[in-house]
């Protein structure tokens, strides 16, 4: 009798079932244990087939504008197919912030989304009040103000740490400055564990660099990433709380034809970045390593010590998009094979990955005003299990 283990490896596709069946939280433990599963599960076969069991998790982005004189606008946009037939919708796929304590309408702004855990971060501006909600289970509460008076937030964003007994485990990273001091840039932490602000010192960014909330950061694995320049991208470490400045690639910012569109995205889990490469044609590079040397940025002075690889994953051809909206740019990625244009009336589903090779618009979302020319989309994931909050 041999005594070696034996280790049986299921079909595929019984994995695939049982994956399809986890919750979201199941499914990021899942993707950080197996290669094979990673890929699995990104891909917009498996994608479809986990979010339509809708009782279970949500999937789509809140869109929103700013309309003098009425104030801001957002609106939620799922992206179920199912769910696009907006006449016998089920409540649960309207998710609206309608439920917020009554601030006058208009004043409510969306500022940053944590987005696969369904959490977002608003701010009142009648009563400069900052609120941390969970729009599938209508929870909220109320965060400490700050001063912004004579601070004026330059970049902000809201991510999850994990969640225990206690709660909820979240930070909130606010960088502001002064009117005619914009390239010191004052943090300020705000840490579920105390319920408290705290500020860490000034940095001071290199002269050509603005850090800015549009569009929001991009957040993968416990670190926040913003384009500061055509050349640069600022990250903060969430748990050591400590900075760093690295190179897009080269490609980015060497290409002449419309620097405009450069964006940060998130990708497959990762950090990744697209530009025009000409009209037809849209780049995506997924930061493959990024390593910063041990002595982070606790000063005020950065050195250069990384070691930063990037890979040209796929070029885009967007002809199609073209045809049905000439003048669109990318937002982001729904999953692995499925990139989300914005047009000036539509919203575009484009399936660029496909058994065929033929790219195909998948879906499109009509805008009405007032979202026609929307500034701000916030991707957005949540399941419906009610969060606790500390304090």
């Amino acid at each position: 009798m041999d005594d070696s283990i034996v280790v049986v490896h299921p079909p595929d596709d019984i994995i695939f079932q049982i994956l399809s069946r986890t919750s979201l939280k199941t499914l990021g433990r899942c993707r950080l244990l197996n290669k094979e599963w990673y890929e699995t599960t990104y891909d917009s076969n498996f994608t479809q087939h986990f979010f339509k069991r809708i009782d279970k998790v949500i999937s789509g982005f809140f869109i929103q504008d700013l309309k003098h004189p009425q104030g801001y606008f957002s609106s939620f946009l799922p992206i179920e197919e199912e769910a696009a037939k907006q006449d016998d919708v089920d409540e649960n796929t309207k998710l609206s912030l309608s439920f917020l304590p009554p601030a006058g309408a208009g004043s409510v702004k969306i500022l940053a989304a944590a987005r696969t855990q369904g959490i977002i971060l608003l701010c009142d501006y009648n009563y400069m009040r900052y609120y941390v909600c969970k729009p599938a289970t209508k929870q909220w509460r109320t965060i400490p103000s700050l001063n912004t008076r004579r601070f004026s937030t330059k970049a902000i964003a809201i991510a999850v740490l994990g969640s225990h007994r206690d709660g909820l485990r979240f930070k909130i990273v606010r960088f502001s400055s002064e009117v005619n001091r914009t390239f010191v840039v004052r943090r300020e932490i705000f840490d579920s564990e105390n319920w408290a602000w705290k500020r860490l010192n000034c940095i001071r960014l290199p002269d050509d660099a603005f850090l800015l909330s549009k569009p929001p950061a991009v957040s993968v694995r416990g670190k926040l990433y913003w384009l500061i320049s055509k050349k640069q991208i600022f990250v903060f470490d969430l748990e050591t709380e400590s900075w760093g400045i690295f190179a897009a690639p080269k490609a980015a910012y060497e290409n002449e034809y419309c620097y405009d569109e450069t964006q940060l995205v998130e990708y497959q889990g990762r950090l990744g970045l697209i530009f025009m490469g000409n009209k037809e044609c849209i780049q995506l590079w997924v930061l493959e390593d990024y390593n910063q040397n041990r002595h982070h940025h606790h000063h005020h002075h950065h050195h250069n010590h990384h070691h930063v690889v990037w890979r040209k994953r796929s070029e885009i051809n967007i002809e199609e998009v073209n045809q049905v909206e000439p003048v669109s740019s990318p937002v982001g990625f729904c999953n692995a094979d499925v990139l989300v244009m914005k047009g000036f009336f539509r919203m575009i589903f484009y399936k660029f990955q496909n058994n065929n090779n033929h790219p195909i618009i998948s879906k499109v979302v009509r805008l009405d005003y007032p979202f026609t020319d929307a500034r701000q989309v916030f991707f957005f994931q949540s399941d419906f299990e009610p969060v606790k909050f500390r304090n």
